[in-house]
Order: structure tokens, then C-alpha cells, then sequence
């Protein structure tokens, strides 16, 4: 199963903050 491309961005951004 691969993560959706969404996904990675919000972790990132979450990572982010």
C-alpha cells in the first residue's frame, strides 16, 4: 500500500510547524 502524495505533504508541513 502506498501512502497518497497528500498525505506526505500534510506530514510534512506537520513537521513543519
Amino acid at each position: 500500500r502506498k501512502p497518497s502524495g497528500q498525505s506526505k505533504k500534510t506530514s510534512l508541513a506537520a513537521s513543519m510547524r
